[in-house]
């Protein structure tokens, strides 16, 4: 376990306890060592933990773009969880960013990428989407949001990617 791993794992925590900017202050740090070490895969996973901080923090535009910055890796890496877990995290941000549409597309591709990989979406994982998702439901008609949510699970993997690649246009 390098230091990295442990202000990472710090950051979780400071995270899980509802202390943003103390998880983002350790994620960072994990961050700035991950790039120093040259480790690609713990680069995508601070941003990742980091994006999340952020947009629990308030930031879903700072959010957004720490997605935008771990794209590459998400579409070479061929990791098929960190994929998932990327598109469902786009989705809570972009629903905080009020584009109902967008979210919902994801949200239905992370559905269809988790059925079609055998990754069942867990409990906790479900209780968060459902947390964050809520003013995005909210915000429009129900067949509105299963509409797009039915659009997003037609994509291919190949069309998610590059819906994903929309975060930053």
């Amino acid at each position: 376990v390098t230091l990295a791993d442990s202000l990472a794992n710090l950051g979780q925590l400071e995270g899980a306890l509802g202390r943003w900017d103390r998880a983002m202050t350790a994620v960072q740090e994990a961050l700035q060592l991950d790039r120093q070490y040259g480790s690609p895969f713990g680069v995508a996973l601070d941003q990742s933990t980091l994006a999340l901080a952020t947009l629990r923090a308030g930031r879903p535009r700072e959010a957004r773009d720490l997605v935008c910055d771990m794209l590459d890796y998400v579409a070479s890496s061929g990791n098929t969880a960190f994929f998932v877990n990327t598109l469902e995290l786009a989705a809570v941000i972009v629903g905080a960013l009020d584009d109902h549409p967008l979210a919902a597309r994801l949200l239905g591709a992370a559905q269809t990428a988790r059925h079609d990989s055998g990754m069942p979406l867990t409990q906790p994982e479900a209780a968060l989407l459902d947390e964050l998702l809520v003013p995005a439901y909210a915000a429009v008609p129900p067949q509105e949001w299963d509409a797009w949510l039915a659009a997003g699970r037609a994509l291919s993997q190949p069309e998610a990617l590059a819906l994903l690649g929309s975060l930053g246009a």
